[in-house]
């Protein structure tokens, strides 16, 4: 990031085999800890603070998603994971700026989206809803649908700028959830 390489709360660079290769040996070191286990996350950190390499920025710019990076990542890791875990799914965020569908790559057959509406307003349904926000959200839901069928809705249902205050948003979720389906 700004040309040097970043620890701490940052996103890690996600082409770089060994980066890759440490994630995959410790999803199935999680694996085989949790047998019963069905489906193991590996998705990105809560910051926009991404890796600018060459290589990354490249696949983020050809993909025109920063999602683009991500799966690639997230497909690598689970291609490496399924000969030992053939059972086990992986689900990864499409969240906050990985929201958007990348252009061509496509999740592995065991590889679910946990798809994040985070930015839409939920007060009301997002179909009927005018901002961009939700527009797009529109945009992405549609086209999620065109590459997976393997997509899990993490659909908020909060007001973040008054958690304490009740939210009542019956009319709103039961709308969305029949978008959802």
């Amino acid at each position: 990031i700004g040309g040097q390489r970043v620890t701490g709360y940052v996103q890690r660079c996600l082409t770089n085999p060994e980066v890759v290769r440490v994630a995959a040996d410790n999803l199935i070191e999680w694996m085989d800890r949790t047998p019963d286990g069905v489906f193991f996350s590996v998705s990105q950190e809560d910051t926009e603070r991404l890796c600018e390499c060459a290589a990354c920025t490249a696949k983020m710019e050809e993909e025109e998603s920063p999602m683009g990076l991500y799966l690639d990542f997230v497909n690598q890791v689970a291609e490496l994971v399924e000969p030992h875990h053939p059972d086990k799914l992986i689900s990864t965020l499409a969240y906050w700026f990985t929201e958007k569908p990348p252009k061509t790559v496509r999740p592995r057959h065991n590889v679910f989206i946990r798809l994040c509406p985070i930015t839409i307003c939920v007060a009301h349904p997002f179909t009927e809803c005018t901002e961009k926000p939700a527009r797009d959200f529109s945009q992405y839901l549609s086209q999620w649908g065109q590459i997976t069928d393997r997509i899990i809705i993490w659909h908020y249902n909060t007001n973040f700028k008054h958690f304490p205050m009740p939210f009542p948003n019956f009319a709103e979720f039961t709308q969305d959830i029949a978008t959802y389906h």
